[in-house]
């Protein structure tokens, strides 16, 4: 596959996929995430395009987003669950026209997907179809939006989509169109940037990956109910458990920012209290103010504020902020 930027000069398996890790230069590709704008290449994502009269209305009682709240031109996370609630995909759903909905799924995921929606269609007026000529560009960085008004994005879909804390949006269509977008952005002053100077970014700013910090499989409310999980819709699959956890009981889990002085680990690690796990860090990084992470940790160890945790290694971690399992 093509790429769409210039070619990196090293990869990174993500996802069960190769992505560009870095450009050569990652001191300058922080800056453009910090102070500038910086292009990322999300082409390893896959999409569907759901379009028909009862398009909307489907995708409601499939999953865990308000579709109603997704305006024209806007987009939104959501968790496609099994009948017992579990994770079965993450989903961002973008509203891009009139009864047309797309949906970017994970890395090989978009044919499974396709499958599993194709199921409940029974009467309804909608057409499903995967687009494997689609590719993805981000844009970031507190420039973005001023950089983007400056390049026509021709037929790209332009969304906002903020991946760094700092603001941006993604550019998303076919392959051909995306590359020659790709080239006027980088010589309006766009920075080709790479995964790895994306992920200090991200987790500062608590923002998890899907297949890094949020895993299938597990209760949805351990990751937060804010973004992607509406209180006020009705009936979708596998409801029941997220209703009967956000509002009745507590998640075992919760996604929590920490802030630690010891060298940020370079792989999972384990949190304890003792000799017994109570959680794990899932990724982390480090900078002049210390390290950070994001890890998932048992519901009673992360409800006090600034709570004090312990790594296996003996390294000491002090809880930020935690997902709020009953945000509506």
């Amino acid at each position: 596959m093509r790429e769409l930027l210039t070619r990196p000069r090293k990869t990174m398996s993500l996802l069960g996929a190769v992505w560009p890790k870095d450009y050569g230069d990652t001191t300058a590709e922080r800056r453009a995430l910090a102070q500038g704008a910086a292009l990322l290449d999300f082409s390893p994502m896959d999409w569907l395009r759901l379009t028909g009269s009862d398009t909307a209305s489907f995708l409601q009682g499939m999953v865990s987003q308000d579709i109603r709240r997704i305006g024209l031109g806007e987009a939104r996370p959501a968790w496609l669950l099994d009948a017992g609630g579990k994770i079965l995909f993450s989903l961002h759903i973008i509203h891009a026209e009139a009864q047309t909905f797309l949906l970017q799924t994970s890395p090989g995921e978009a044919e499974t997907v396709s499958q599993g929606l194709d199921r409940f269609l029974i009467m309804e007026d909608v057409a499903l179809a995967q687009r494997p000529s689609w590719r993805c560009l981000s844009l970031q960085g507190p420039m973005a939006e001023a950089l983007l008004a400056e390049v026509n994005p021709g037929d790209a879909l332009v969304y906002a989509h903020d991946r760094s804390g700092a603001g941006g949006f993604d550019l998303a269509g076919e392959a051909t169109a995306l590359a020659s977008l790709a080239e006027a952005l980088v010589q309006a002053g766009a920075v080709p940037t790479g995964m790895a100077a994306l992920n200090g970014p991200r987790i500062r700013a608590f923002i998890p990956w899907y297949g890094v910090d949020m895993k299938p499989g597990v209760n949805p409310v351990i990751y937060g109910s804010a973004d992607r999980i509406s209180a006020e819709k009705g009936c979708y699959v596998g409801q029941e458990l997220v209703a009967m956890t956000r509002d009745r009981g507590r998640p075992p889990q919760l996604l929590s920012l920490l802030r630690g002085t010891d060298p940020a680990p370079a792989e999972e690690l384990a949190l304890v209290d003792g000799d017994k796990p109570i959680g794990a860090i899932t990724s982390a990084t480090e900078d002049d103010s210390g390290a950070w992470a994001l890890a998932t940790v048992k519901y009673q160890f992360v409800r006090q504020p600034k709570a004090v945790l312990t790594d296996a290694r003996g390294g000491r971690w002090t809880v930020e902020r935690t997902r709020d399992e009953k945000a509506t």
